[in-house]
């Protein structure tokens, strides 16, 4: 009776057309930009905990190499203050410092796939946690290179599979970023849901396909009993199975959950990963900052 949904971002962002005219770089010349897509850019803006805009002053060699540093000038998602940020980012990052870049992290791993974690463990062995895991001088984690995006003249350069670069400009930009935050918020997420659902989180069993000795992919089988269902039909016990990327979310057994699912092929499932699932805990609505009675009261009268 598993349940399997493809983690994908369900929203396709209008990317413009090359300009009529425009030529490729010159052979030998160094291309412009970095390479990515906007969609690329909205599946990090749902997979991420804060999202800031700054200058790049580079690893901080009094802290130690995995630690590097962010002037914030604008805070786009979450939390981080404007000044001085400090950062880990194991896996490098693109842009040198001086530069100009927007940047997808993760605070205090609250956002971290179970894929990341086991890849993490794989690389790092026992320095796993020194190399990801927070501590009094940095919380944030910059997961992937790939979620660094450096830019010049307030213009974002993208080398997608096209020849031709897409630009976008970075207040343009910003402003499709919180057009698609909005159709995350939990009123807009109840509003297309085929079924809304308060459950507990039964069981968590990770696995993983192996080929020629190599992990190609992680995925993840949650089960849930229903508590309370607040949209549609939901079944008493239900059972999800899900590959294991950034925008996975991350259940703990024993968790209260609030699900917002759409409804497939192959059952129900979360068309918008983490962000369609919310925590309960000591009848608060931890995401909404709410107690549970009063969001809900909201939600159905939304």
């Amino acid at each position: 009776m598993g349940r399997t949904f493809a983690i994908a971002t369900g929203i396709v962002l209008w990317i413009a057309p090359a300009v009529l005219g425009a030529e490729p770089p010159a052979k030998g010349a160094e291309p412009r930009g970095v390479s990515g897509t906007r969609a690329g850019i909205s599946d990090a803006w749902i997979s991420s905990d804060a999202a800031v805009i700054g200058t790049y002053r580079g690893p901080d060699s009094t802290l130690g190499a995995v630690h590097h540093v962010l002037d914030v000038a604008e805070t786009w998602l979450g939390t981080p203050a404007r000044g001085r940020l400090v950062f880990k980012a194991p896996r490098g990052i693109r842009g040198e410092p001086g530069s100009r870049m927007l940047l997808f992290l993760w605070d205090r791993l609250a956002g971290v796939s179970d894929s990341f974690i086991e890849e993490s463990k794989r690389r790092y062995g026992d320095d796993v946690w020194k190399k990801i895991g927070p501590d009094s001088l940095a919380v944030y984690l910059l997961p992937f290179a790939v979620w660094s995006y450096p830019y010049e003249k307030n213009e974002l350069v993208l080398r997608g599979q096209s020849v031709f670069p897409v630009t976008i400009g970075i207040d343009k930009l910003h402003s499709e970023l919180q057009e698609l935050e909005r159709s995350l918020e939990p009123a807009a997420l109840y509003a297309r849901a085929e079924a809304v659902v308060r459950a507990r989180v039964d069981g968590v069993v990770p696995g993983e396909r192996v080929e020629y000795g190599v992990v190609v992919e992680r995925w993840v089988v949650a089960t849930f009993r229903r508590l309370e269902a607040i949209k549609g039909d939901v079944p008493e016990s239900l059972e999800m199975r899900f590959v294991s990327v950034p925008r996975s979310p991350r259940f703990v057994e024993g968790d209260e959950v609030i699900l917002f699912l759409a409804r497939g092929p192959e059952g129900l499932y979360l068309d918008q990963g983490k962000r369609c699932v919310l925590h309960v805990e000591k009848g608060e609505v931890l995401e909404a900052g709410q107690p549970l009675g009063e969001f809900l009261k909201a939600l159905r009268g939304s």
